[in-house]
């Protein structure tokens, strides 16, 4: 065992063996709390990350990690990272020197709708797109969880890269200043940004821009044993090749064209807007990006395995969590614009055919 190693004891980080209420809602009570780990990894970083900037140097440049042993804690207890998997602290280095079978992720990633194992369709993305984590700023993390909230709550549908692709597009985000000649290289982090693409339908969602880089919240994370509790490809170092990024299905992919005509017509029918879409995956403690026995339009309750945890979060309490990650005017006495679907909501056959 590597030094620095940690490894969960059986108290209450164990995803199947069941926290306690007074734990869960203890857990609640940490990650609400404006001097949680929560608030201290990457909490509130970069809208694009090029709307920020405190120099063209260190600017989406490696510049060491501060993660520390409680933070990861914290993610084993709130089940973002199962007990199979064994985390290690960085020893002071500037860019990340992950051992043979480790990779490399982020805190600022856990916060806004990724978890372990990683979901089929974010290994999908970075496989088609040739990502890694360290490519994708944590606003792009919440965009790509807005984007399977809808999909799973919504239209209950598994998210498509093909869906994907016609809602959005990829940019190189690259590094700034006056006396750098074009074309400027890309920054190494956070060096693709999604964004909606011209003409998109889909609903707007704006990050959070903050002093806090979020690159500074890497760690290692390895299996434990010979099954795959991590779903991510092996760690490299450098900036996107760009790969697929021009993909667009237009209109000849069927199953999109059927997407969005039912998005146009739900925004002409109902009240439904983006911050239902936010809403849906924070009340209902799931992990957009995390792989789940079903999707959201198949939840069943307060049990439900898909959770995180048993907790039910008041209305104040998804308003105050959702401000962790976007900006939103969301009011505490909020209400639904229009109900995401689950077992006791079906998707109706317009959606099915």
């Amino acid at each position: 065992m590597s030094s620095g190693e940690y490894v969960p004891d059986s108290s209450g980080s164990s995803q199947h063996s069941g926290a306690t209420d007074r734990l869960e809602a203890e857990i609640d009570r940490m990650s609400a709390s404006p001097s949680a780990p929560e608030t201290g990894t990457g909490k509130g970083q970069e809208a694009s990350s090029s709307s920020q900037a405190s120099g063209a140097i260190t600017r989406g440049a490696w510049i060491g990690s501060d993660i520390n042993q409680p933070e990861i804690d914290w993610l084993y207890r709130s089940r973002r990272i199962p007990e199979q998997v064994l985390c290690r602290l960085p020893r002071g280095e500037v860019e990340p020197a992950p051992e043979p079978g480790e990779y490399v992720v982020f805190s600022a990633h856990f916060e806004r709708g990724f978890g372990l194992p990683a979901s089929n369709f974010f290994r999908e993305f970075l496989d088609f797109y040739k990502l890694q984590p360290h490519h994708l700023p944590g606003n792009a993390i919440f965009y790509l969880s807005c984007f399977v909230s809808f999909m799973e709550a919504y239209v209950g549908l598994h998210p498509t890269k093909e869906a994907f692709a016609r809602f959005f597009c990829l940019r190189i985000n690259s590094v700034q200043g006056k006396n750098i000649p074009r074309p400027k290289p890309p920054v190494q982090c956070g060096s693709c940004i999604i964004g909606a693409r011209q003409g998109s339908p889909f609903f707007k969602f704006s990050g959070l821009e903050s002093v806090r880089v979020w690159q500074k919240s890497f760690f290692y994370v390895r299996n434990g044993g010979s099954e795959d509790f991590i779903n991510l490809p092996a760690y490299f170092p450098g900036t996107p090749a760009r790969t697929n990024w021009k993909f667009n299905p237009g209109t000849n992919h069927i199953e999109t064209n059927r997407i969005v005509r039912f998005l146009e017509q739900l925004k002409k029918d109902t009240d439904i807007c983006s911050d239902d879409i936010i809403r849906a995956f924070i009340s209902r403690r799931v992990l957009p990006l995390q792989r789940r026995v079903h999707k959201m339009s198949q939840m069943c309750g307060p049990r439900d395995p898909t959770k995180i945890t048993s907790c039910a979060l008041s209305k104040e309490d998804v308003v105050l969590k959702a401000r962790q990650i976007c900006q939103t005017n969301m009011p505490m006495d909020w209400e639904w614009g229009f109900l995401p679907l689950s077992s006791r909501n079906p998707p109706t056959a317009e959606v099915r055919t």
